[in-house]
């Protein structure tokens, strides 16, 4: 299992094999709609994501390309799944470390999680 996710992390291009798990009838009819928030003064040093959506089979997986295309690192994670809704929590930064603050870099990163997450659905 370890090497087969080393191995797709280095090539985030690549398709993501088919998991075989599906969305159940009773939680495909609820459509929340994706919010990403960012807040820069919540943690020191980091740049704090809130992810708010439904679930899909792939979506950290997704979410975790949409990182690395955006050459983001994470360094905490908190994963919370209520049923449909997804309330996701990351603290993220630069590669270098760094806290990201610049507005359009941030709005880039949240339509790069959006676009990945809107091919989920399609």
């Amino acid at each position: 299992m370890r090497a087969a996710l080393c191995g797709a992390l280095q090539v985030p291009e690549r398709p993501l094999p088919d998991s075989g798990r599906r969305q159940s009838r009773q939680v495909r009819h609820f459509n929340i709609p994706t919010q990403i928030h960012f807040d820069n003064r919540r943690v020191p040093g980091k740049t704090f994501m809130e992810l708010v959506t439904s679930d899909h089979p792939g979506l950290l997986a997704e979410i975790g390309r949409a990182f690395i295309e955006q050459r983001v690192a994470v360094s905490n994670a908190r994963i919370a799944t209520l049923g449909a809704r997804v309330e996701d929590l990351f603290y993220i930064s630069e590669l270098d470390g760094q806290p990201i603050e610049d507005p359009e870099r941030l709005e880039a990163i949240r339509q790069t999680i959006t676009e990945h997450l809107q091919a989920l659905t399609a």
